[in-house]
């Protein structure tokens, strides 16, 4: 009754091909790794009733002993309905899904303190789902962002397709990447930081190379300020309305990126995936698994991401020359948020903005046809723009050499600009001559 397998009570055997073979096991070890919550997943000789079968993956199900195995007090573990679906009862809108489905819910049903914990996810959830609570208060958003950076990397990037018209139908979406899709989220509440942490399994990742911009979840998300709440509510894209979410995001990316950590990866699981491979030859002598390379391009490819060479669009408007104020119109072209740190003359001192500025990246609906190599008007007016990035020039159109008093929304309406203020130091004479000198400084939000 109390016996285990490989130290696992519950668990499944199946075809390796089912995860993508060593996939899936790189997978759970690069979670392990990261110090996410990893499953133990391997491949085992078999034999059933005197007959010997080929290799078979086994895989860890959910129950106390994976908790354990990853060195975490044991708490519930439970699938998620974050964005529920409604219905309208006595007058009003009421979601018809309860917040969580525990796992093994009848053996713990008795136990009065698990119970306190079960009770204490469900009321976060609940809060979370409608609105009193910010996903940074009910989740773990170090270990979050993580797994989202992580998938990235792997170039699991949740493509998920919807339509307008549907968007806030669960059913209307087309996951092509399983490690955070609606369906497949499991988490963990863990009763000491009361925090709620991602189970990643079932990723079907191809370890794929990342192509374009939009492969990246992040791109084109927004987060929540007093000007901007129509970041996408679908799931997993819901979790980027949340500022603090989306600086760990970029943190780490910026993490995963560096070069040193797959190669650091690789020392530590080299040897290990040798053996597992051999075993694999057993039944499958043709199978051959090398990704690494595609993990480094994959990381070249998220560092362009971070420290673009251009990400903005800029203007100068002499407004507000009287009040001693320099005023430029910028509007970002980058596929992440960009917070403007100050201008500066011929690289000399920097000159920080009145206010904190973050200038939101475009919609990923607004972004795609941008990208769209179909859409060749737009694509060719987006080079013209890129060609003026993080410049300052005098607030002119691009075919017209005379002042555009057109605001700039109006000759690029997918571009959103935002006058944006300096003060002019007293002791710099200041002439529109200087213009040409001057540049943007600028980051990714979040990045360093």
């Amino acid at each position: 009754k109390g016996d285990t397998l490989f130290g696992m009570k519950r668990f499944a055997l199946q075809g390796p091909w089912v995860r993508h073979f060593m996939n899936e096991w790189y997978w759970h070890k690069l979670l392990r790794y990261s110090g996410l919550i990893a499953l133990r997943y391997d491949f085992v000789d078999v034999t059933v009733n005197g007959k010997h079968l080929p290799i078979y993956a086994i895989e860890e199900n959910f129950e106390k002993r994976l908790i354990e195995n990853n060195h975490l007090r044991e708490g519930p573990i439970f699938k998620a309905h974050l964005t529920p679906l409604m219905t309208y009862k006595n007058g009003s809108m009421l979601p018809y899904l309860k917040a969580i489905d525990t796992y093994q819910a009848s053996k713990y049903s008795q136990d009065i303190e698990f119970m306190k914990l079960v009770q204490s996810a469900e009321s976060k959830i609940e809060a979370y789902r409608q609105g009193d609570l910010p996903f940074s208060k009910v989740f773990d958003v170090n270990k979050m962002s993580k797994l989202l950076a992580l998938s990235d990397l792997v170039g699991s990037n949740f493509a998920l397709s919807y339509s307008r018209e549907s968007a806030m139908d669960p059913r209307s979406l087309v996951a092509r990447y399983n490690t955070l899709a609606y369906t497949n989220s499991r988490f963990y509440y863990n009763p000491i930081t009361s925090l709620i942490e991602p189970i990643a399994y079932d990723s079907e990742t191809n370890l794929g190379a990342l192509s374009t911009k939009l492969n990246l979840i992040g791109a084109g998300r927004k987060f929540i300020d007093p000007k901007n709440a129509d970041s996408n509510w679908t799931w997993p894209l819901v979790v980027f309305r949340d500022k603090v979410l989306f600086k760990r995001y970029i943190e780490s990316l910026e993490e995963v990126s560096d070069k040193s950590f797959i190669s650091k990866f690789y020392v530590e699981i080299e040897k290990e995936a040798q053996e597992k491979l051999k075993l694999l030859h057993r039944s499958f002598p043709y199978y051959e698994s090398n990704k690494k390379e595609v993990l480094y391009k994959n990381q070249e490819f998220i560092k362009k991401q971070l420290q673009p060479q251009k990400s903005l669009n800029s203007y100068f408007d002499g407004g507000c020359m009287d009040e001693g104020l320099l005023c430029l119109d910028i509007a970002n072209i980058h596929i992440f948020p960009v917070e403007i740190l100050g201008i500066s003359l011929d690289g000399n001192n920097v000159i920080k903005p009145l206010r904190e500025t973050i200038l939101q990246a475009k919609r990923i609906e607004d972004i795609e046809p941008i990208f769209s190599a179909q859409d060749t008007i737009k694509e060719s007016v987006l080079k013209e723009v890129k060609t003026l990035a993080n410049s300052l020039l005098p607030m002119v159109p691009i075919v017209n050499a005379k002042i555009n008093k057109t605001p700039q929304s109006k000759t690029f309406p997918y571009l959103e600009y935002e006058k944006v203020k300096f003060r002019i130091p007293e002791e710099l004479k200041w002439t529109h001559d200087l213009i040409p000198r001057l540049r943007v400084i600028s980051r990714v939000f979040g990045a360093r």
